[in-house]
């Protein structure tokens, strides 16, 4: 059984119908064994997920956020309302597949909606319980200071918490669900299993060293982004985990190490970022 995670950031508007058909007309296609139960634009969401009224579905479209539950979870955050400092509207998705062709259709829905919305950046990634250890391992080794509690605190209660929920939503909570605008004005957190590139990422990285990257598959998307996956799938065993890690290895240095985030530099360390720059009426259409 495999677990996905997906997020898009896109640099533009997201709130008409338009762009809502593309998303859940994307989701029926590629993911049709997948679908959601409920949605709304509020939780507890009330209405009953129906592919053959997308109309209905669209009236909840284009507030400040929307849902959709069930054997696939969906949350877009359509961006801040425009007092505050821009940032991307972001897709996200998330579900469970023990079918080897969602591997494809993961790729090909990232590609589809990445060309739809020029995306400036989108990662797919295979959470594994391999990767939390190792993550919940590290913390261990991070002392903390006050008023932060001890740190074998902090990880037995993320242990408890992977008892009560399962270890997707936390390893999600911990290496996914930051995934925005403020984080990637900063750094890039990391390279994910499949990663696309947009081009304000193509302008600081080149096209020929990322066309060039040492990973499973390379795509040039026709708006000019450029996708890297790392491997054809992620097995949840040691083997695959260490392989996993020596290919992004292998990729984070071959692109520029002081894009990527680093444990180990100094704090305040700059890192090489891009500039986003959006359109003046981003939030025009925002209904806040």
């Amino acid at each position: 059984m495999a677990e996905f995670a997906i997020r898009i950031l896109v640099p533009r508007p997201l709130t008409s119908a338009d762009s809502g058909e593309v998303v859940l007309k994307a989701i029926v296609k590629h993911f049709p064994g997948h679908l959601p139960d409920r949605y709304g634009s509020l939780e507890p969401l009330r209405h009953k997920f129906n592919t053959q009224r997308l109309d209905l579905i669209l009236n909840e479209w284009g507030h400040l956020y929307f849902m959709a539950s069930g054997n696939l979870n969906l949350f877009v955050n359509f961006g801040a309302p425009r007092s505050l400092r821009p940032r991307h509207p972001v897709i996200a998705l998330s579900f469970q597949s023990e079918h080897e062709e969602d591997l494809d259709h993961v790729s090909q829905f990232v590609y589809e909606i990445c060309e739809a919305f020029k995306a400036e950046y989108a990662m797919a990634h295979i959470l594994t319980q391999k990767e939390l250890d190792e993550r919940l391992g590290e913390k261990l080794l991070r002392p903390t200071s006050p008023p932060e509690p001890p740190v074998d605190q902090i990880v037995e209660k993320m242990r408890d918490a992977v008892r009560r929920k399962g270890f997707a939503e936390v390893l999600r909570g911990l290496e996914i669900t930051g995934l925005g605008t403020h984080r990637l004005r900063k750094y890039l957190p990391d390279l994910y299993w499949l990663t696309v590139f947009g081009l304000p990422y193509v302008e600081i990285l080149e096209r020929s060293k990322l066309c060039a990257a040492p990973s499973q598959q390379v795509k040039e998307l026709s708006y000019g982004g450029v996708a890297v996956k790392l491997t054809r799938d992620l097995k949840d065993t040691a083997e695959e985990w260490n392989k996993f890690k020596s290919v992004r290895k292998q990729c984070k240095h071959h692109l520029n190490s002081n894009v990527f985030f680093d444990p180990s530099a100094p704090s305040g360390h700059s890192y090489r970022v891009p500039s986003f720059i959006f359109p003046p009426d981003m939030y025009k259409q925002l209904d806040v």
